[in-house]
């Protein structure tokens, strides 16, 4: 795939879904925290899809390559969600 088809992709899913209605979070649960869920509607999955698109596409893009962080403080991830995603 090319940047241009990935760029293309994450445009078309960002323009289709509203974050408005979108609801998605990771959350730990259990006496450990060693167990998780993910609690999500079809809008906060395909916003989640898009970002993880734009992690790949970063990668691509980034002289450095270090690293991609998800935008945890877009208005469609659950307040409460408590799992990170650092990609490196």
């Amino acid at each position: 795939m090319t940047p241009d088809e990935l760029q293309e992709i994450i445009q078309k899913i960002e323009a289709s879904t509203s974050p408005e209605n979108a609801n998605f979070g990771i959350f730990r649960y259990g006496e450990h925290h060693v167990e998780g869920c993910i609690k999500a509607n079809g809008e906060g999955l395909k916003l989640f899809a898009a970002e993880l698109l734009a992690a790949a596409y970063s990668f691509e893009h980034n002289e450095h390559k270090e690293y991609h962080q998800l935008e945890y403080l877009s208005d469609w991830v659950s307040e409460g969600s408590d799992i990170i995603i650092d990609l490196r």
